[in-house]
């Protein structure tokens, strides 16, 4: 499959999610790091046999695009379909009507918080 089919409309993502049992990891995914990649590989395990949905959420500020980070992630293996939501995660959530959420955003916040942090204290050295 195409990466870019993987990145579904509101419309797209509740025909895609219909009859099938759905995980939804929610986050921002601003700065792929490991903890991403080993926390979508324990939900896409727990996801089967049904598909694991990535909503992807713009935090306060943003440092990357949405279109940007929903094409990085439907690169991503272990993803089956990837949902921009610029509305937030409610309208993306009532679409695919997950049985299970995992909930990220505020982990990711606090990753990109620290990767800010570090690069700031390593530029000041």
């Amino acid at each position: 499959m195409n990466t870019r089919e993987k990145i579904l409309s509101l419309d797209q993502a509740r025909a895609a999610a219909a009859g099938i049992p759905v995980t939804a990891f929610v986050t921002h995914l601003e700065v792929l790091r490991a903890d991403h990649i080993r926390a979508l590989e324990a939900a896409a395990a727990d996801s089967a046999p049904g598909k694991l949905f990535l909503v992807l959420t713009d935090p306060p500020s943003p440092l990357v695009a949405l279109e940007d980070r929903a094409e990085v992630a439907a690169g991503l293996r272990m993803v089956d379909y990837v949902v921009p939501a610029a509305a937030g995660r409610e309208p993306a959530l009532d679409a695919i009507r997950p049985r299970r959420i995992i909930e990220d955003e505020e982990e990711d916040c606090g990753r990109t918080r620290r990767l800010i942090e570090h690069v700031r204290s390593r530029c000041a050295q």
